[in-house]
């Protein structure tokens, strides 16, 4: 989907983080908080440990991140964190379908059938005077 094309005025408000980094508050330190809690989103914990879980809306994930550089934790990368947030304003622009809908493969035209008996459907409490006097 090329934005550009479809709405040019739509493609036009659209700011980029990398190009303004003032309306984007701490853009920097949110890509280091991702890279820093990206492990933790792969740990899978037991259930009874559940309990024991900070929530997520008590957390501040930019404060934990700093907190693990100060102790030497966590070292960030320039890896493709930022070249992937700018890859998103780069799919808007170009003709890339990285932001295109996925479609289910269909291997053949039998998927599609759809077999409705329409001889059984009960219609009794169906009023279409009703229904289009509503509109």
């Amino acid at each position: 989907m090329n934005c550009k094309k479809t709405n040019a005025k739509a493609a036009q408000a659209l700011a980029d983080p990398i190009s303004y980094e003032n309306l984007f508050t701490d853009f920097q330190a949110t890509l280091k908080a991702e890279q820093f809690l990206k492990p933790e989103r792969s740990n899978i914990l037991p259930a009874n440990e559940y309990s024991e879980i900070v929530p997520n809306q008590t957390r501040n994930p930019i404060e934990e991140m700093k907190q693990a550089e100060q102790n030497n934790d966590f070292l960030f990368k320039m890896t493709n964190l930022t070249v992937s947030t700018h890859s998103i304003t780069d799919s808007v622009k170009s003709n890339s379908p990285a932001l295109a809908k996925p479609t289910l493969p269909i291997t053949n035209d039998e998927d599609l059938d759809i077999d409705i008996d329409l001889d059984n459907v009960d219609t009794s409490d169906v009023n279409l005077d009703d229904e289009l006097s509503d509109d």
